[in-house]
């Protein structure tokens, strides 16, 4: 019966998870088993040069940080690409990626959060929810978007490996 109840995890494939993010204080965990490497740090812009190169190498670039399952990460929201933004990933991109543009694609076609569950639904690792960790069935999570905090409005965050970005704080 708990067995049934496990999501179970391709490991053939590595996620990329595509758009604007902000973090909450609110952490949620990383799957058991999974891994999510982050691309940018808190309060850093990804340039999109640089998520375009992530994009057009098959399987991507390393993470600058990788979280481990059941290790807390923030609860990342995700917002949509603007679409000239949209097309020039979707130019370079690998077709050896499973990419997820969010609020571009059927599985998220709106922002979107890392966890919406709560303590019933999502609990010890395990994500029954419609967030990304509990759509995502891929053990290896690329999250390349900026990360901003929510609360951030008006104060300039800094930019990821010194390029231009262009990503909304």
């Amino acid at each position: 019966m708990e067995r049934a109840l496990i999501r179970q995890y391709s490991a053939r494939m590595t996620t990329f998870i595509m758009g604007h993010g902000e973090y909450r204080p609110k952490d949620t965990l990383v799957p058991s088993g999974a891994r999510i490497g982050v691309y940018a740090l808190p309060d850093q812009i990804l340039a999109i040069t640089l998520g375009m190169a992530i994009l057009a190498k098959p399987g991507g670039y390393p993470a600058r940080t990788t979280v481990s399952g059941g290790e807390p990460i923030h609860n990342y929201r995700v917002d949509p690409l603007t679409l000239p933004e949209l097309a020039m990933m979707k130019v370079v991109a690998s077709e050896a990626n499973k990419v997820f543009y969010i609020g571009h694609c059927a599985e998220y076609p709106g922002p979107t959060i890392l966890c919406d569950g709560d303590e019933h639904s999502c609990k010890g690792g395990v994500h029954r929810c419609t967030g990304i960790l509990g759509k995502v069935e891929d053990l290896d999570i690329r999250l390349a978007f900026c990360l901003v905090p929510a609360a951030s409005a008006g104060r300039p965050p800094q930019l990821a490996f010194a390029e231009v970005g262009n990503c909304r704080p």
